[in-house]
């Protein structure tokens, strides 16, 4: 395993033996040990600003007193794909037969995004993703992705819209709009529980399933 510090984030690495694994990128999810697996190299990088680094565009507080969403989803794309990805892929002996980028909540939004701005990812997982976020479905339905991505991964918790907040309570629609929209092969899987439910269980399914 290799730790570092870049720019203010951490960067952990969990390289494996194994010839020919692909590599998962994870943003913004604390490490846990069942996640790193043999068949698989494993990037997380913490000390995400996910109000900034994760939103593509700016949006206010979501709640009373939370912060407002400052769209800085570029930059970090920018800084994840040249300053992390291609110099670390650049040390994988044989390199890597594809790359797969996951998130959670917010991060799982900017999974998708990422397909619109990049095609550096061929597989993405979306758990439990802010799809109901201000203007994102527009933006999937009138914008093309950079690539043809090989498998995108949806799940969310079966009681996640069953909340008050106008826009949160969209979330189920949104996803099942986007598996319809995606010109892709896309999986999607409905799961029990709400938003906060056994996380790293559906973290693991989602790189597994990728």
């Amino acid at each position: 395993m290799k730790t570092w510090k870049l720019d203010g984030r951490t960067v952990h690495y969990y390289p494996t033996t194994k010839q020919g694994a692909p590599l998962i990128y994870l943003n913004g999810t604390r490490l846990d040990a069942s996640l790193i697996l043999p068949d698989h190299h494993l990037v997380i990088i913490e000390d995400v600003d996910w109000h900034h680094d994760l939103a593509p565009w700016p949006m206010g507080p979501l709640f009373k007193k939370d912060l407002p969403y400052t769209g800085g989803a570029d930059a970090y794309l920018d800084w994840l794909v040249n300053k992390v990805a291609h110099p670390l892929e650049d040390t994988i002996q044989g390199g890597v037969p594809w790359r797969g980028l996951v998130g959670y909540s917010l991060a799982g939004l900017f999974s998708i995004y990422a397909l619109y701005q990049t095609d550096h990812f061929e597989r993405v997982a979306s758990v439990s993703g802010s799809l109901w976020y201000p203007g994102f479905l527009t933006y999937a339905r009138t914008h093309t992705l950079c690539c043809q991505p090989q498998k995108v991964y949806l799940s969310l918790g079966d009681r996640e819209h069953r909340t008050r907040h106008p826009l949160m309570k969209e979330v189920a629609h949104c996803t099942q709009a986007l598996t319809e929209l995606l010109d892709c092969p896309v999986i999607f899987q409905s799961q029990p529980g709400n938003h906060f439910d056994h996380l790293t269980d559906r973290l693991r399914q989602a790189i597994q399933t990728l």
